[in-house]
């Protein structure tokens, strides 16, 4: 890694650090309150904000909105590995079924032409599709948007959808490696964000996170990771479709040396 980062020049140094930290300085806040906040309660400087019940209606939430868990032993088979598939098409069709739908609409904010994906809800709003929106409010938020037809709210999933083409909607599966120090359930907003741009997603707990069971280690996670994948590379098989993200770059750079 420090060979390719002498490639780069100062300004160019520069310019990646600033757009690094404009994309993680809101999660790293979360992140650091959320510490803050269970290290007074727990009155140690590390604590653990993994919260096993919270966690369960967590994994319930996701559940009500459609995703489906899986488990895998990875090749060692000294673990298994927790995780969720998540389809952005189930999804759809729950909206649907309760009267709403979702779409891509062209807004103006303040008479400049913003074009999103939004959740449409019903006319009329039951009581089943009350208690449904409360959990996507979980993942996006309820705004009031303004179009050509006047202004309504709507849960808007993804405030910048001009290059997102229909055709591409549900083509792509974000397969996520999280840290060990959360859980999955934890990160709704990276879910809302892939999910929000009709794309599918799997998300897992490494060994000793979660629900995965076993020991953590470096060798431990290729092992986890490469596990998942193999279950993602079933469900799509044309692999140019599944795109991984991690903790961070090194969490994926590890990946591609493991899976070479």
């Amino acid at each position: 890694m420090s060979n390719a980062i002498s490639h780069y020049n100062v300004g160019e140094r520069v310019f990646r650090t600033a757009v690094f930290q404009n994309g993680v300085a809101h999660q790293c806040l979360e992140q650091f309150l959320i510490k803050f906040v269970e290290g007074c309660r727990q009155k140690t400087c590390n604590p653990n904000v993994f919260d096993p019940n919270r966690a369960t209606k967590g994994l319930a939430l996701w559940t009500r909105l459609g995703s489906n868990e899986f488990t895998v032993i990875p090749q060692d088979k000294k673990a298994v590995i927790h995780g969720v598939f998540w389809s952005a098409k189930n999804l759809e069709e729950k909206i649907e079924d309760l009267g709403g739908k979702w779409e891509k609409i062209e807004t103006l904010n303040n008479g400049e032409k913003q074009i999103i994906l939004a959740i449409l809800p019903p006319s009329i709003k039951s009581e089943e599709w009350l208690s449904f929106e409360k959990d996507l409010q979980k993942f996006w938020s309820l705004q009031k948007v303004t179009t050509r037809n006047g202004t309504f709210e709507a849960i808007i999933t993804c405030a910048e959808a001009e290059w997102i083409d229909p055709t591409d909607y549900y083509k792509k599966i974000f397969l996520h490696s999280n840290s060990s120090s959360v859980s999955y359930i934890m990160l709704k907003r990276r879910a809302g964000f892939y999910l929000g741009m009709k794309q599918d997603l799997c998300f897992y707990d490494p060994r000793g996170s979660g629900k995965s069971t076993g020991i953590p280690s470096e060798g431990g996670y290729y092992n986890d990771i490469l596990a998942v994948y193999e279950v993602v590379k079933r469900a799509y098989p044309e692999e140019e479709k599944i795109w991984v993200s991690g903790a961070c770059l090194e969490c994926v750079y590890k990946f591609i040396m493991a899976y070479i």
